[in-house]
């Protein structure tokens, strides 16, 4: 399903109002917020292998309570959105979404593995 022009405005009024995730400015996020992220394909035209990618990273990173390193799951979704060449103004956004910094030193952790940003 596409969205007039009118209605990408008024979802990016709404998004762009919802308070970004300052709440996570390091330590651990909710898997359920990686889900809430499909809502942006729409509004940016992202393809849905994009957010199939994080929510799988999420499902193998999870830890208890359905929790993950906010942290990691940024410096992955910035490393996946520039493979799978998504503009640099919507990776932009993103890289705003989430107040904390991408990854740990220049790394991240993906299952028992460590990878460079």
């Amino acid at each position: 399903m596409m969205l007039s022009e009118s209605q990408k405005s008024k979802t990016l009024v709404r998004l762009f109002s919802v308070t970004p995730m300052s709440k996570y400015k390091s330590v651990a996020m909710d898997i359920k917020d990686v889900q809430k992220l499909r809502m942006f394909s729409e509004v940016f035209g992202l393809p849905s292998y994009f957010f199939d990618g994080l929510e799988d990273y999420a499902n193998r990173n999870a830890i208890a309570n359905k929790k993950l390193c906010t942290s990691c799951f940024k410096a992955f979704l910035l490393k996946t959105g520039q493979e799978c060449v998504i503009p640099n103004r919507t990776m932009s956004f993103f890289s705003s979404y989430f107040a904390c910094e991408s990854g740990h030193n220049g790394y991240f952790l993906d299952q028992n593995a460590v990878y460079i940003i």
